[in-house]
């Protein structure tokens, strides 16, 4: 039985190994929680998006890398236990808190919606990140 991927595998483990410090937690809010990195004012490809999971107020959230949108405006993220999976998944933009990009590295010139690439998508949105 493989393994599922969360918040450790998928995104604090590879900043790490990339020399970037990550919020060193496995909980999906502490990019948001801790104020991770330079918060972007909009989606850029490979940013971190950090989104609630149950209530927005909740304890329960998700992260991945932004890799672009679909053409239904949901950002396209890559992330763990999106089906109890790593995949590439539509998320409605509702969800998100926050955009974050490693304090040690110049943020994107472009942000915003409007500068993602389309990727193919069947424009239903995650649900099962748990």
């Amino acid at each position: 039985m493989m393994r599922r991927r969360g918040v450790r595998d998928m995104l604090v483990v590879p900043l790490e190994e990339a020399g970037i410090r990550s919020p060193r937690s496995a909980a999906a809010r502490s990019f948001y929680w801790k104020g991770w990195g330079r918060v972007l004012s909009g989606p850029a490809v490979g940013c971190v998006v950090s989104m609630w999971r149950g209530s927005k107020k909740g304890a329960y959230g998700h992260v991945g890398f932004v890799v672009g949108k679909d053409r239904f405006g949901n950002l396209m993220v890559i992330g763990g236990n999106q089906g109890n999976r790593v995949s590439i998944r539509p998320f409605n933009r509702n969800r998100v808190l926050s955009y974050h990009w490693p304090a040690t590295h110049e943020a994107p010139k472009k942000q915003g919606l409007s500068t993602l690439p389309i990727i193919a998508s069947d424009g239903r949105v995650s649900k099962n990140e748990a």
